[in-house]
């Protein structure tokens, strides 16, 4: 359901009810402006049910985790809508952050971004190797200024700073054990500068911290003690009821465009999908549908009607056999070795 607000006349107003899948959009006309998102966003903070995560991950585009978010979502962001004032007479300190862990494309930082929507906090996203540089004292320049915005948020603000999710990406590349190679001093004090900066003289409490990685064990202990990251989830491929959910996200749109026929048994599907990832359900959708699109192209390609792009079953077919398991880690990569031109789709 969608739902358009615009300025109307007196007696034209939309009415309709509201839904966790209402789509809003808000135009601008002559009568009404829309002069910062930032404020819209604050306007449109949504409702924690954390009794039902599976609902909520969903609603924000997340799936195949059901509810074992729960625990860590009650350690994590529940105490987060505490009020400053009450957590000080209780002294309840805040749980600092949390490494998700496991196979890549399971979806980790997805669950990091849907933290962020949750808890309506300001995201950052740092890529691990884009801390490194070739100048002494740089990189960790760099992971001060990673923090610049949240510390100055909480000296201007105080209490009513706005949560900041800082998200490290590949945390194991910038947050290796100290002392493996003694000849890369680097490493050790990128490592010193990110301790320095989550628990040093000054105690950030509108900061949550969210470290993702393939490789738990490489990252240096003292970042996991409690304080710091100290949770730690994996996050493992999905099971068959996950594949499913994870399907029916990414053909949603499709189906809103008319652009998924009925011949495609999303059941059927996620039973053969055993050991994929969720990128690699989102890249079997995607390729599909690029097959389809490929499919309705004329000789002459301008003449295309686009919207009668209908992905089919023997195109989920040709894709699933284009994404070829490898590892046991689940990576896919495409298969491209046979050419496809628009005349020649339908040719043995």
């Amino acid at each position: 359901m969608r739902v358009s607000f615009a300025t109307q006349k007196a007696g034209n107003a939309c009415r309709g009810k509201l839904v966790k899948q209402t789509e809003i959009h808000f135009f601008e006309s002559d009568l009404f402006k829309v002069s910062d998102q930032k404020e819209v966003k604050m306007i449109l903070r949504r409702d924690l049910n954390i009794h039902d995560l599976a609902a909520e991950m969903k609603s924000l585009g997340v799936g195949g985790f059901g509810n074992e978010l729960k625990d860590v979502f009650s350690m994590l962001v529940v105490p987060r809508f505490i009020p400053q004032e009450y957590a000080r007479e209780v002294r309840c300190k805040y749980k600092q952050g949390i490494i998700f862990h496991g196979p890549p494309g399971t979806g980790k930082t997805l669950i990091a971004r849907a933290i962020s929507k949750i808890v309506n906090g300001k995201l950052q996203i740092v890529r691990g190797p884009e801390i490194f540089s070739n100048f002494m004292g740089s990189s960790e320049a760099k992971i001060r200024a990673v923090f610049n915005s949240a510390i100055n948020d909480l000296i201007e603000k105080g209490d009513k700073s706005p949560l900041h999710v800082i998200v490290f990406d590949e945390l194991d590349s910038i947050a290796r054990e100290k002392g493996i190679n003694p000849s890369d001093t680097t490493a050790d004090r990128v490592v010193n500068q990110l301790l320095t900066m989550i628990d040093g003289y000054s105690e950030l409490s509108n900061v949550l911290l969210v470290g993702t990685t393939n490789q738990l064990e490489l990252i240096d202990k003292a970042l996991m003690r409690p304080g710091r990251f100290e949770l730690h989830m994996e996050i493992g491929l999905p099971n068959e009821a996950g594949r499913k959910e994870i399907l029916r996200i990414n053909v949603k749109r499709l189906q809103w465009k008319g652009a998924l026929s009925s011949s495609v048994n999303l059941d059927e599907l996620a039973k053969e999908t055993k050991g994929f990832s969720g990128a690699a359900l989102a890249a079997l959708i995607q390729t599909a549908f690029f097959l389809a699109v490929t499919r309705a192209v004329p000789e002459n390609i301008a003449d295309t009607v686009w919207a009668d792009a209908k992905v089919e079953q023997e195109d989920i077919d040709r894709a699933f056999g284009k994404l070829k398991l490898t590892g046991v880690k689940s990576k896919v990569v495409l298969c491209l070795k046979e050419s496809i031109r628009p005349n020649t789709y339908g040719a043995p």
